[in-house]
């Protein structure tokens, strides 16, 4: 027995018995156990495991998919409503199955205590970490435990005092535990600090631990430290530096930040350079001003900074790291004082928000800028946005030199989110700057829209017609979709996501379908579908008529429609006409010649492709189970029945592969049997008893605009009326035959005078047409001639035309015999 009959063997009887445990009553459990013993060859044809493919119900399919784990649907075959894998497709599912584990050695890291120095040169630490390994197992396997990142340059590890046995293991620095119970790990480390510019930093990762404790001496008298997470933090003065010590929560990395209390009056007063980066946005209701103040502190430190807002604006908010709790201050409340939670040198930002709001729909707004106060070099650059529909000119500006686009900053293009109207620069303050604005009236814009329709009317001979309308909706801000239904319909159901819904109607009697919000994916709305059953008696047909036809008018805009009509076979039609755009088959008189020739585009056993298993799955339907529908279909006759369509038309074979899944779903839908409840996935509150037969033509139409009528008109005649037409032809055709034989035969003196007359003026022609090669074309010539009026007749001449074909051949061979 080789190994893919071993797996085969325990997958499937893992699921049957998972399925016979579903089955069985709890009352009935069997007191022993039992065993049962059959032949490999008689189990084999039971499985069928010696045929190339494996053949399983969808129910134990999914089973098996769900015990390998993937997260995407495996190709798959559909043959006789169950799932054909091949040999290798079944082996490689089997390969990917999830066996069960043993539990093993747990680890629990219990403690965790980081000590030692940090200097200019660096900081050299040790960590002492405490673990307990647990093992239930009678067995125990070393467990291997994952402590810091490959990238720490270690100078020693200890387990218990004694060299650690150490490996990497995916990138990380991994102890072994020989032993299970309480051990403790000592790592001697060093790492690199930033002590480039203040705030100096510290940063590390350590492994998880419920108590993180941190004890360090920074190599520096009058410290102020901060640790990233750290409930408390003490910053004590020592000999030789500052003690810092912090208790943390669990964490998976340590963040030491520090720098000097105060400035040293030493070194003088710290001499300040900034450059302000500012984005002017002209929004709806205000005007909105956001600075990036980049600031380069040298010579010392500084605690806090000082700001001159423009004029006239309110101040939002103010952000940057060790930004404390500001103020505003002085006349008009235009200072803002910004306090640091410590001393800043070298490099960073603050970024400063406020705005403006408009007092009058339209007018000028100044801006004068943003000012820091006490800074020895101060210059910047202006960028000003447009936000809203309104026109936005500048109507003043001082101290200001315009910019092109490519000498603008991207520190400055980084602040913008929308298309920016101008660029300027300064080189120190004051400016000024002034905006003329003016409002425009806006137009409304598409909030939703209809990306697909696809709707199925099944039309039958006593004039009663039912059409299933399935709308692909994005929708934003939409209650309802308004559907104007044509006079005499009826609304049988409504869907929406596969769940149904109760329509309304309003005062126009337009009927309202209530719609959700589509959810948004990345940068796209999600579509939704949006099902209408609806019936309409059209009266019994005639003889022969103009058949009506219509779609819902509705009140969103629709990309492109694919309407598929079945109609009876006991009537022709002539002509379609209608606002929808036609098939090949159906354009012009096409449909007319195919009547007076006896050619019927009829599709037989309409529901066979519905009965299939994929299509009785009830309610809202998966992407997968779609797909393997959409497969189906193109499988089907109704996929088969197909005629071109115009390139303008935009009908892909996606997109028609999923109408005629539209079709087969509809005709599914009707002809299952109710239960009545309006549960979802019904269809038709009535079950219609679906035609054996019919005739299709499909018409598709692109960019519906709002409430356009999209109509189908059918000119037609009856069976029995195009049969009569077509038997009157055929004697009136006869009759002409008949008629102009006789003609012939009492004017055969005058006709014989006429050939004899037409021998002696043309001999050798004449001469040729008596001979078996000319007889053989004059028969085939008339043969052609006669296909246009007599298909008898014309088939009595191409069979004479053979036959003198034959007798021609025979002479030259007799010929041929007979020269010496």
């Amino acid at each position: 027995m080789n190994l893919f009959k071993r797996w085969a063997l325990v997958l499937l009887l893992g699921l049957a018995l998972s399925g016979r445990a579903e089955e069985a009553s709890p009352g009935h459990r069997a007191d022993g156990d039992g065993e049962l013993s059959l032949p490999w060859n008689a189990f084999e044809k039971l499985l069928r495991l010696d045929q190339d493919n494996v053949l399983l119900t969808w129910d134990e399919f999914q089973r098996l998919v769900q015990q390998t784990g993937v997260q995407e649907m495996p190709p798959f075959q559909l043959q006789n409503g169950q799932v054909s894998l091949t040999r290798a497709e079944f082996k490689g599912l089997l390969d990917r199955m999830k066996l069960p584990g043993g539990e093993g050695a747990k680890t629990f890291l219990t403690k965790a205590l980081y000590t030692g120095r940090v200097t200019r040169k660096g900081a050299v630490l040790t960590a002492k970490i405490r673990l307990q390994v647990l093992n239930d197992s009678p067995v125990y396997t070393p467990a291997r435990i994952p402590l810091f990142p490959g990238a720490v340059a270690f100078e020693d590890i200890l387990l218990d005092g004694k060299p650690a046995l150490i490996e990497n293991v995916d990138g990380w620095t991994a102890v072994t535990a020989p032993q299970p119970g309480e051990h403790e790990v000592t790592a001697i480390f060093s790492l690199p600090a930033a002590l480039d510019k203040e705030p100096y930093r510290l940063n590390f990762s350590v492994p998880q631990t419920p108590i993180t404790q941190v004890d360090l001496l920074l190599a520096a008298p009058n410290l102020d430290a901060r640790v990233d997470g750290a409930s408390q933090v003490q910053s004590l003065p020592e000999e030789g530096g500052t003690r810092v010590r912090a208790s943390l929560p669990q964490t998976s990395g340590i963040n030491i930040s520090w720098n000097a209390v105060e400035p040293e009056r030493a070194k003088g007063p710290a001499k300040v350079y900034a450059t302000v980066h500012q984005l002017v946005s002209v929004q709806d209701d205000a005007v909105r001003v956001t600075a990036n103040v980049e600031l380069d502190v040298l010579q010392n430190t500084v605690n806090n900074l000082s700001l001159l807002l423009p004029e006239g604006y309110t101040l939002l908010d103010v952000t940057g790291e060790a930004v404390g709790e500001w103020k505003q201050r002085g006349e008009g409340q235009r200072t803002l004082f910004i306090p640091f939670a410590y001393a800043r040198k070298g490099r960073f930002d603050v970024t400063v928000r406020a705005e403006r709001n408009f007092k009058d729909k339209e007018g000028a707004v100044p801006f004068d800028g943003f000012q820091v106060l006490g800074a020895v070099r101060e210059s910047g650059d202006l960028l000003v946005e447009k936000a809203t529909n309104g026109e936005v000119k500048v109507s003043e500006k001082e101290g200001l030199s315009r910019l092109d686009a490519r000498e603008t900053p991207e520190a400055l293009k980084a602040l913008s989110t929308q298309t920016f109207l101008e660029a300027y620069k300064y080189i120190r303050p004051p400016i000024r700057l002034g905006l003329d604005i003016q409002r425009h009236e806006e137009i409304a814009v598409v909030s939703s829209v209809i990306d697909s329709a696809n709707a199925v009317t099944l039309v039958l001979k006593d004039g009663k017609c039912v059409t299933h309308l399935t709308l692909t909706v994005k929708n934003t801000a939409r209650q309802f979709v308004e559907l104007k239904l044509p006079a005499g319909a009826d609304v049988w159901s409504a869907f929406v996501e596969g769940r149904a819904v109760r329509p309304s109607k309003n005062e126009a009697g337009a009927t309202l379908v209530p719609l959700n919000r589509s959810r948004i994916e990345g940068q796209n709305l999600t579509p939704f579908e949006v099902e209408v059953l609806y019936y309409r008696n059209l009266g019994r047909p005639g003889l022969g008529g103009i058949r009506r036809l219509e779609l819902p008018n509705l009140d969103l805009k629709v990309s492109q429609l694919l309407w598929s009509v079945y109609l009876p076979t006991n009537s022709d039609v002539l002509y379609f006409g209608g606002t929808v755009d036609k098939e090949k088959d159906a354009e012009g008189l096409r449909p007319l010649t195919s009547a007076a020739r006896g050619k019927q585009r009829i599709l037989k056993q309409l529901s066979e492709a519905a009965s299939d298993e994929l299509y009785q799955s009830a309610g809202p339907l998966s992407s997968t189970l779609r797909g393997a529908r959409v497969n189906k279909a193109r499988q089907s006759a109704q996929y088969k029945m197909k005629s071109d369509f115009d390139e303008s038309q935009g009908i892909n074979e996606n997109a028609y592969a999923q109408q005629v899944e539209r079709e087969i779903n509809f005709f599914s839908n009707v002809n299952r049997p109710q239960g009545g409840d309006g549960g979802p996935g019904e269809s038709a509150p009535i079950r219609i008893q679906v035609p054996n037969s019919g005739q299709v033509y499909r018409f598709p139409k692109v960019l519906v605009q709002e409430n356009e009528p999209v109509t189908l008109t059918a000119v037609y005649v009856h069976r029995v009326m195009v049969v009569a037409v077509r038997w009157l032809v055929r004697l009136f055709t006869w009759l002409v035959v008949l008629g102009l034989l006789l003609f012939l035969y009492l004017k055969r003196t005058k006709v014989l005078t006429f050939l004899n007359a037409l021998t002696a003026r043309h001999p050798k022609m004449m001469g040729w047409l008596k001979t078996p090669a000319g007889a053989t074309a004059a028969l085939f010539a008339g043969g052609i001639v006669l296909s246009f009026v007599s298909t008898f007749l014309s088939i009595a001449l191409f069979l004479a035309s053979f036959a003198s074909a034959a007798r021609w051949a025979w002479g030259v061979f007799e010929r041929g015999r007979a020269r010496p």
